[in-house]
């Protein structure tokens, strides 16, 4: 790498390794001899996408029922209209648009997976209308039983605060990182930039490392940096 053949100034961890759900950041005053820097993000654990499900349990023997997702309700059914039926009458709500529910059999009741364009992300709770139903409890029931979340993404910038002004400037911005890695970043003068990955620069006196966190789950990981002469 030619320049970073260059003697090591300092190497400290930034971030120590912990969970985390939110941007974190640390900002370094730099020693006057090193001109870059090598930023090491190491991620150990991220979540992947989770698609919603909920469950509809009817105990009924007669009657009808009706379910509600956001503003929308659907006609009357059956207290004993399968899965499929089910199905029809959630993807005919606007709210739901289309095919982004499936609905299956599950013991005695059954299942309501969200996707497509719901998939991944904590939707509203489906509501049942008890009313119109006789027998038994007489009841019609929806609960989550796996909350949709987006997948856990990580993304490492390199700000530095110009001294003549005091202004802060981007000097790197990384690609957002959603797997288990080891993610380099390079600052030095006189390097052929990549985007993402390493900035010609002059690393300034004063500079800082932002984790910006993205999704509802927390990540672990950990940042270090190694200054360059």
């Amino acid at each position: 790498m030619g320049k970073f053949d260059s003697v090591r100034t300092e190497d400290r961890t930034i971030l120590a390794s912990a969970e985390r759900s939110a941007t974190n950041s640390s900002e370094i005053q730099n020693n006057d001899s090193a001109r870059g820097v090598l930023v090491v993000l190491n991620v150990t654990e991220v979540t992947d996408a989770t698609n919603e499900v909920q469950s509809l349990l009817v105990d009924a023997t007669a009657g009808t029922y009706t379910l509600t997702f956001g503003a929308d309700t659907t006609g009357a059914l059956a207290y004993n209209a399968d899965a499929a039926t089910v199905e029809t009458a959630l993807r005919a709500l606007t709210s739901v648009g289309g095919a982004n529910v499936s609905v299956a059999p599950a013991g005695p009741g059954m299942t309501i997976t969200f996707n497509g364009a719901l998939a991944a992300q904590n939707v509203a709770q489906i509501t049942a209308d008890s009313s119109s139903l006789t027998g038994n409890t007489a009841t019609a029931s929806v609960i989550t039983t796996t909350q949709g979340s987006a997948a856990t993404s990580l993304t490492l910038s390199v700000t530095g605060t110009d001294p003549a002004s005091g202004a802060s400037v981007t000097l790197l911005t990384g690609a957002a990182v959603t797997s288990i890695s080891t993610n380099s970043y390079r600052i030095y003068p006189g390097l052929t930039a990549v985007a993402n990955a390493t900035a010609s620069d002059v690393l300034p006196k004063t500079w800082k490392v932002t984790v910006t966190h993205g999704g509802s789950v927390a990540s672990t990981y950990s940042v270090g940096a190694c200054l360059l002469a």
